[in-house]
Order: structure tokens, then C-alpha cells, then sequence
């Protein structure tokens, strides 16, 4: 057993364990306000895009998350299972 194990098992020097707890390492699945599974995707937008964005979220009290929803759900209002 390696001297990093042992004093932290034994009340030593190092303060934290030596790996993640179980409930950090599973994967937790976030809802949004309907019920439904939210998945993360990256996207890529301009510096003046990115801090335009952390305003408007700032000011209006919403994530940015919500904020693109709303943005994505007027340009395709087929999202909303709503036909033009």
C-alpha cells in the first residue's frame, strides 16, 4: 500500500481522499422545466457573441441555455410540434 493511501486512511497528512466519491463519478441526467432529458452539446460563437450572451443572461436572470432555447424555438417553431 503506497504512503498516500496509508495516511490518508490512517488520519495522516493529505485531507482528501484519493479518488472521487461514487455519486460524482456516475453520470447525472438534468430535466429541464418540461420533463424532458437535457443533453450538452459545444457550441462555438465569436467573443462579442459569447459576452453579448452572459449580458443578456445577467440582466434577464435566465442561463444562456434558456436564452438559445427561446432563440431556436422561434426560428423552428416545428421544435414546438407547431406547423407553419
Amino acid at each position: 500500500m503506497s504512503d498516500a493511501a496509508m495516511s490518508w486512511r490512517y488520519g495522516g497528512a493529505l485531507e482528501s481522499a484519493p479518488c472521487l466519491p461514487k455519486h460524482t463519478r456516475t453520470a447525472r441526467r438534468s430535466y429541464d422545466r418540461d420533463g424532458e432529458r437535457l443533453v450538452r452539446t459545444t457550441v462555438h460563437l465569436t467573443e462579442k457573441e459569447h459576452d453579448f450572451l452572459r449580458e443578456k443572461s445577467y440582466r434577464e436572470r435566465r442561463s444562456v441555455s434558456e436564452i438559445l432555447r427561446e432563440v431556436l424555438r422561434e426560428q423552428f417553431p416545428e421544435l414546438d410540434g407547431e406547423d407553419e
